[in-house]
C-alpha cells in the first residue's frame, strides 16, 4: 500500500494518510505475508488487493468527502480497526432501525444521517455477481488482525487490544445469501451455436487473407487506414468471397449457403515494420483465443497461455479421429498440463497463428513466466503462442483485448442469426449500456457453458464416424491379440477347460481376479506410483464436460492398490464410483474415454482398441435408429435422447483416441524397448493391421474382440449381420453358436499367432472356404 500517501487523493492533500492509516497498513502486512506464505502471486494476488484498495478509498476518499458534506454529522473516520463498527460502516441491511436505542450505535451518529455503507460502495462500483470474493477478502484482513494483532503494535499501540471483533459475516453478507446468485455465464440460444461456430471460423479465414493481401503489399497503406478504422469491413473491396455453408448433421448434405459481404472488424490492427515494409497488419490471436474456447469447451486462461512450442505435441495430420485431433493444454487451474480433443479445422487456424508469430521477429516470443509472475511455481516459463505487438515483454493478448473483440463478434453472429430467423426467433447478442457503449450479453467466459450446453444433447462431433465422410482419418487401425497360456490343438477340449477353470477360481476366491493385462501395473504401482507413471507410459484426459479439482495422475500419490479400480481399459483412480458431474452429463456409468478419474497405461492399448470398435458400432446402430426416427418423431423426446447417446459415444470415442495415439507414441520411443509392459513383453510383435472398412477383416476383428474382451465387445458380431449378410461364409459364423464362436475365436488367435498370416490374407482365405475349416487349410 505504498500508494497510500498525503496525495493519494486529489482535494484531500490536507489530510495526514500515513498517521491516518498506520493501523489499516499493519492489517494489510499481515494479509500480504499470509499471500506471501502460500505463495499466492499473479492475478489472484492482484484480486486481493485490489479488494484491499477498495476499503481504503471508502475510508479515507469517501468518508473524508462525506463529513466535507455533513459538517454537523460527528462521525468520525475509523483510523483504527476497532473503531470499524458494523451497522454503521459495513452493512446496517439486517438493522431494524425502529427497533434501535441510541446506546447501539456510537454517539456521534445518534440523530444525524449515515454514510453509505462499504457494501453499498462495492455495488457502486463493481456488481452483485463478484461481491462475495470481495466479502472473503476483508473478513480475512480482519481475522488476521485479530489473530496476530496483538502481537503487532503502532506507535506503542497494539493492533488488536483484544475487544477487536470481525464485522464481516460472509454467509449474511454475500448478496443472494440462501440461495445462489445466477451466473453471469448466459450460453447463446442453442440454435444460433452452429451459426456462431461458423462465422467465429469465417472471420477467421477471411482475417488471414486480409493478412497476407497486406503483408504482400496488395493492399495500399490508405485502404489499410480505412478498414482497421471502420466497424465493419466491406469484402467486395478487399476483393474476397466467402459463403458460410451449413450441413444437414443427419445427411451432411449441403442445407444453406449464406454469402457474406462484409464481416465485423474483430482483429487487432498493429502499424509496424514487417518485410514489405511499414504496414496496418490485423493480428487474429485474440479471435483465435476465444474459437478455441466456443469449439473446444476450454477455460479462456488456459487458451491465452497455450506455449508456442508445445500445443502441437500430439498432433499429427494422419492421425484425427472423427475430424478431432489432440490439444496440449501446458496450463490448467490445479497446474497441471493435459491433453484435450479440439476440432482439426480449429487446429490447423492455431497452426496458421504458429506461423505468423514466427514470421514477426521484432520481439521473440518468450519465455515469460505464467502471468507475468516471476514467483509462480507451477508452470516452467512459457513461450505464448498468442503473443502480443503491443506488450513489450512478449504477453499474450490480455483479458481486456479478447473481451472487446468478443464484442465485435457478437455483433457479426448478431447480423448473420437474425437475418436467418424469423422476427419472433430473432434475439440481441449485445446490449448498449447508457453511456451507449455495447456490452456483451454473452460474456466470453460463457463460451464453455455453451459448449456443455449445446453438446449435452445435439453435440454429435462434425464428421461421420467411417468412409469418405472421414476427412483426415487413416483406414488403417491397429488390433491386438492375446496369446493363450497354453496352445492345445482340441479347440472344444480348450473351450471347455477355460470356462471351467474360470468358474472355480473365480468359486474359490468368491470374486473376480484383476484382467490379467493389469497385473504388471499393479505391481508396480504398489512399489512406486511414480516410477509405474514413467514405466508404463500413464496418461489421463481432462474432461470435455467436467470440471473436477483432483483427477488422472495428479492421484498418483494413492499407494493402496485396493482404492484403485482396476479395468480392462483403464486404471480408475475412484475405484469405479464415477464423479456425478458426469453422471448428469452421460446419465450413464463407465465412460472412461471422457472421465477425469481414468489413468491409462500402454497395457490398456489392446483393450482401448476393441473399445473403439465397440463404440463404432454402437455409433453407426444408433445413427440408424435416429434417421429412422426423424421420418416418424421429428422433434420427440426419443428423438433428443438418441442424439444424447450418440453424443457421448462419440466423445468417449474421441478420448479413446487421443489416449490410444499418446500411448502408441510411448510404445514407439526408445525408452519404451527396455521396459517390460504387459505380459506379452513386447506389445509392438503381438500387433496387426486391418482395413476397417473391408467386412471380413473388420469381422474377424470382432470375433477377436468377442473373445478378449466379452464384457463390451462379445455382441459386436449382431451389429455387423446387416453388413455381412451377402457373404454367406460370415453369415453362418455371426449365426453360430457361442460356444462355437469361441472355439473359431480360438483357433484365429492360433493362426496368427503362429503360423505368419495377416489379416487380410486370412479374410480372403475366409471368402473362399470356411472358417470352420481354416486350420487344416493353412
Amino acid at each position: 500500500m505504498a500508494w497510500l500517501t498525503d496525495s493519494a487523493y486529489p482535494g484531500l492533500e490536507h489530510l495526514d494518510l500515513k498517521k491516518l492509516s498506520s493501523h489499516w497498513r499493519a492489517a494489510i502486512a499481515l494479509l500480504t505475508n499470509r499471500l506471501n506464505i502460500n505463495k499466492i502471486h499473479g492475478r489472484a494476488r492482484s484480486n486481493y488487493f485490489r479488494e484491499v484498495s477498495l476499503l481504503m478509498d471508502y475510508i479515507f476518499c469517501y468518508l473524508p468527502i462525506w463529513q466535507q458534506m455533513n459538517s454537523n454529522s460527528l462521525i468520525s473516520i475509523p483510523c483504527t480497526l476497532t473503531e470499524f463498527y458494523r451497522t454503521l460502516f459495513w452493512n446496517n441491511d439486517y438493522v431494524d432501525t425502529d427497533m434501535i436505542t441510541a446506546s447501539i450505535l456510537p454517539p456521534s451518529s445518534n440523530g444525524s444521517g449515515l454514510p453509505i455503507t462499504v457494501i453499498e460502495f462495492y455495488l457502486l462500483c463493481y456488481s452483485k455477481k463478484t461481491a462475495a470474493s470481495f466479502i472473503s477478502t476483508i473478513h480475512l484482513l480482519f481475522e488476521l488482525a485479530i489473530a496476530q494483532g496483538k502481537d503487532v503494535y503502532i506507535d506503542r499501540e497494539r493492533l488488536n487490544d483484544g475487544s477487536l471483533t470481525n464485522p464481516v459475516f460472509p454467509k449474511l453478507d454475500s448478496p443472494g445469501s440462501g440461495g445462489r446468485t445466477k451466473t453471469d455465464k448466459v450460453v447463446l440460444p442453442l440454435a444460433s451455436v452452429p451459426i456462431a461456430k461458423e462465422y467465429m471460423l469465417a472471420i477467421d479465414i477471411i482475417g488471414t487473407s486480409i493478412q497476407q493481401k497486406v503483408l504482400n503489399g496488395e493492399v495500399s497503406i490508405e485502404v489499410q487506414d480505412k478498414i482497421r478504422k471502420a466497424d465493419w469491413i466491406d469484402l467486395a473491396e478487399l476483393g474476397i468471397s466467402y459463403s458460410i455453408k451449413l450441413f444437414n448433421p443427419h445427411t451432411n448434405e449441403l442445407q444453406l449457403e449464406i454469402p457474406l459481404k462484409r464481416i465485423t472488424n474483430a482483429y487487432h490492427w498493429h502499424h509496424g515494420r514487417y518485410d514489405n515494409g511499414l504496414a496496418w497488419v490485423p493480428w487474429l490471436s485474440a479471435l483465435r483465443m476465444l474459437t478455441v474456447a466456443m469449439y473446444g469447451g476450454l477455460r479462456l486462461q488456459n487458451c491465452q497461455w497455450l506455449d508456442i512450442r508445445s500445443f502441437n505435441n500430439f498432433y499429427h495430420p494422419e492421425r484425427t479421429v472423427l475430424g478431432y485431433t489432440t490439444l496440449y493444454v501446458n496450463t490448467d487451474k490445479n497446474g497441471d498440463s493435459r491433453p484435450v480433443s479440439l476440432p482439426t479445422e480449429v487446429f490447423e487456424r492455431l497452426l496458421k497463428e504458429r506461423e505468423f508469430q514466427n514470421s514477426w521477429t521484432r520481439r521473440p516470443v518468450g519465455p515469460i513466466y505464467y502471468e507475468n509472475n516471476p514467483n509462480d511455481n507451477k508452470y516452467a516459463p512459457i513461450h505464448p503462442l498468442f503473443r502480443s505487438p503491443f506488450s513489450k515483454v512478449g504477453l499474450p493478448f490480455s483479458d481486456t483485448a479478447y473481451s472487446q473483440r468478443w464484442v465485435k463478434i457478437l455483433n457479426g453472429i448478431d447480423a448473420a442469426y437474425n437475418s436467418l430467423v424469423p422476427k419472433e426467433r430473432q434475439h440481441s447478442f449485445t446490449k448498449t449500456n447508457k453511456a451507449g457503449v455495447s456490452l456483451a450479453v454473452h460474456t466470453p467466459h460463457a463460451l464453455r457453458a455453451t459448449w456443455i450446453t449445446y453438446m449435452s444433447i445435439y453435440g454429435h462431433l462434425p464428421q461421420a464416424i467411417l468412409g469418405q465422410q472421414v476427412a483426415h482419418a487413416n483406414i488403417k487401425s491397429s488390433i491386438y491379440y492375446n496369446a493363450p497360456p497354453t496352445q492345445q490343438t482340441e479347440e472344444h477340449i480348450r473351450a471347455a477347460e477355460t470356462k471351467a477353470h474360470q468358474a472355480s477360481w473365480d468359486s474359490l476366491w468368491n470374486a473376480h481376479a484383476a484382467p490379467k493385462a493389469q497385473n504388471s501395473l499393479m505391481t508396480a504401482w504398489r512399489d512406486d506410483p511414480n516410477e509405474a507413471a514413467k514405466t508404463f507410459g500413464l496418461v489421463s484426459l481432462n474432461s470435455p464436460v467436467v470440471d473436477i479439482e483432483s483427477a488422472g495422475l495428479s492421484l498418483l500419490k494413492l499407494k493402496d492398490i485396493t482404492e484403485i479400480g482396476w479395468y480392462q481399459v483403464c486404471a480408475c483412480m475412484a475405484n469405479g464410483k464415477c464423479p456425478w458431474e458426469l453422471l448428469k452429463f452421460t446419465t450413464s456409468a463407465k465412460t472412461c474415454g471422457m472421465c477425469p478419474h481414468a489413468v491409462f497405461g500402454v497395457n490398456h492399448l489392446p483393450a482401448i482398441n476393441a473399445k473403439m470398435r465397440s463404440l463404432i458400432d454402437d455409433c453407426e446402430m444408433l445413427q440408424e435408429q435416429i434417421n429412422a426416427t426423424a421420418i416418424v418423431h421429428t422433434g420427440s423426446q426419443a428423438m433428443e435422447d438418441l442424439h444424447h447417446q450418440l453424443t457421448v459415444s462419440k466423445l468417449e470415442l474421441a478420448g479413446f483416441e487421443q489416449v490410444r495415439q499418446i500411448l502408441n507414441q510411448h510404445t514407439e520411443s526408445n525408452d519404451y524397448r527396455h521396459k517390460y509392459i504387459s505380459r506379452h513383453g513386447d506389445l509392438r510383435d503381438r500387433c496387426l493391421e486391418f482395413d476397417n472398412e473391408d467386412p471380413a477383416q473388420r469381422f474377424l476383428a470382432n470375433i477377436i474382440d468377442g473373445r478378449e474382451f466379452p464384457a463390451f465387445a462379445a455382441n459386436n458380431y449382431l451389429i455387423r449381420l446387416k453388413k455381412i449378410a451377402s457373404q454367406p461364409q460370415l453369415l453362418s459364423i455371426a449365426l453360430s453358436s457361442p460356444d462355437e464362436r469361441q472355439i473359431i475365436a480360438n483357433q484365429i488367435i492360433f493362426m496368427l499367432d503362429n503360423t505368419g498370416i495377416t489379416i487380410p490374407e486370412l479374410a480372403n482365405h475366409m471368402r473362399e472356404h470356411s472358417l470352420l475349416a481354416i486350420g487344416s487349410a493353412t
